[in-house]
């Protein structure tokens, strides 16, 4: 298998294990970072790139530090998930909130 190829099946991976172990469903992982749930189906099975920024959501939105999400991916070993105060985009913060506590939000 080429690299580059190598590389999107490892990180899809990565990311539907994280969002599996932190108990979301593709659905709520799309609507945390603003995406559809095709688009997250397509990430995860290696048939859709993820841009730099798009991981960095997805990584925050999964409570992953997005540099040791990444480095644990290309070694190939388990990412320590970081706390909910590591999140530093409080909208993100804010919704997984929403998604992981059950799906209810302050809208004020």
């Amino acid at each position: 298998m080429e690299s580059k190829a190598k590389l999107h099946l490892l990180v899809a991976t990565a990311i539907r294990e994280s969002r599996v172990r932190h108990g979301l469903q593709q659905q709520d992982l799309a609507k945390v970072i603003g995406v559809t749930r095709t688009s997250i189906s397509n990430i995860e099975h290696g048939k859709q790139a993820v841009s730099l920024a798009m991981f960095c959501k997805i990584a925050d939105a999964l409570n992953e530090n997005p540099g040791r999400f990444l480095e644990c991916i290309l070694t190939q070993t388990p990412a320590p998930s970081v706390t909910e105060e590591d999140v530093e985009d409080e909208a993100i913060r804010s919704l997984i909130k929403g998604v992981v506590g059950g799906g209810k939000r302050n809208e004020s």
